[in-house]
């Protein structure tokens, strides 16, 4: 950028297009670190469910949801009595 700004006698077209694509690769860089983030946390929040495919998670869950809903069940049937 030093030999492109137009301050120091550079090429104001060339020196757009370098801000340009630097714009472009912090944007992408942030991005990336953004997902790598998330990714990570989600790892660290959910090591037990490593290593399983989709459809076991699915099954765990499903199977979560029918866990709670019985005992929703047997708590209201219980507060009926």
């Amino acid at each position: 950028m030093a030999i492109h700004h137009p301050d120091r006698g550079g090429d104001p077209v060339a020196a757009a297009r370098l801000n340009e694509t630097y714009a472009r690769m912090t944007y992408w860089l942030e991005r990336r670190d953004a997902r790598a983030a998330a990714a990570q946390k989600h790892a660290d929040e959910t090591p037990a469910l490593q290593g399983i495919g989709f459809r076991a998670r699915a099954a765990k869950l499903a199977g979560a949801a029918l866990v709670a809903l019985a005992t929703l069940a047997a708590m209201r049937n219980a507060r009926r009595r």
